[in-house]
C-alpha cells in the first residue's frame, strides 16, 4: 500500500511539475514569445526527471523493457491517475488566481478550445499526439544516458520545444490547460482520450524502434 501512494503521490508532484511548464508557456505567449514560451515550457520535464517525478507520458515509453508488464501497467494507471490530479489542481489554482486577469484568460481561454474535437479535426490531434509521445520518449531516454549534464538537459530541452512549437498535444498537459481555462466538455475529454493514446503509440513505436536497433547491435557483437 505504501508503494501505491508513493507512486500516486510523485504521479502527482508530475502533474503539478507538467503544469508548471504550461502555466510559464501561457503567460509566456501572453506577451508574444512563442519560441521563448515553447523552451518555458520544458522546466516542467525537466523538473520530473531531476527530482524522479512519476510522469506517464515518460514512464510509458519503457513498457516493452520492463520485466513484469502486469505490475507495469498498474503503475502506469496509478501514475495517470496521480497526473491528472496534479495538473487539475494546479489548474484550477491558476483559474483562481488570474481569474480578473483578462488578458490572460483570453489567451488560457484559446489554448483550451484548441483542444475541443470538432469535426474530422481528431485525426490530425492524434497523429500530433504521436509525434508528441515520441519525443518525450527521446528526451527521457536522453536524460537517463550517462551523458553530461549539461547535454542531457539541452536534449531534453530542445526535443521538448520540438513538440511544442509544432503544435503537438501532450495529455496531461491538456489536462491542465483545459481546467485553467475552467473549459472542461465532453469533446475535450475525447481529446484527453486521443492524445492518451497518441502519446502512448508515439513512445512505444520508439520504445520498440530502440529495443530492435540494440538487439542487432548486441547480435553483431556476438558474431565478432
Amino acid at each position: 500500500m505504501h508503494k501505491i501512494i508513493k507512486t500516486f503521490l510523485l504521479g502527482v508532484m508530475a502533474g503539478a511539475a507538467i503544469a508548471l511548464g504550461g502555466l510559464l508557456f501561457t503567460l509566456v505567449s501572453n506577451i508574444g514569445y512563442k519560441v521563448i514560451a515553447s523552451f518555458a515550457f520544458s522546466i516542467g520535464l525537466l523538473l520530473v526527471c531531476m527530482f524522479g517525478f512519476n510522469l506517464f507520458t515518460g514512464k510509458v515509453g519503457f513498457f516493452i523493457e520492463a520485466e513484469n508488464k502486469k505490475e507495469y501497467s498498474l503503475n502506469l494507471l496509478i501514475i495517470y491517475l496521480g497526473n491528472f490530479v496534479g495538473a487539475l489542481a494546479i489548474g484550477y489554482l491558476c483559474f483562481g488566481f488570474f481569474s480578473n486577469n483578462l488578458a490572460i484568460q483570453s489567451t488560457i481561454t484559446t489554448i483550451s478550445d484548441a483542444r475541443e474535437i470538432t469535426g474530422d479535426n481528431w485525426w490530425i490531434t492524434l497523429l500530433g499526439a504521436i509525434g508528441c509521445g515520441m519525443l518525450v520518449y527521446t528526451a527521457v531516454y536522453a536524460f537517463k544516458k550517462e551523458w553530461p549534464i549539461g547535454v542531457r538537459i539541452i536534449v531534453l530541452m530542445f526535443a521538448v520545444f520540438a513538440f511544442v512549437i509544432a503544435g503537438f498535444q501532450h495529455c496531461i498537459a491538456n489536462m491542465f490547460y483545459i481546467s485553467f481555462a475552467n473549459g472542461w466538455s465532453g469533446m475535450k475529454l475525447v481529446n484527453i482520450l486521443i492524445v492518451t493514446v497518441g502519446n502512448i503509440a508515439g513512445a512505444i513505436l520508439l520504445e520498440s524502434l530502440t529495443v530492435a536497433v540494440k538487439k542487432l547491435s548486441n547480435a553483431e557483437k556476438g558474431l565478432e
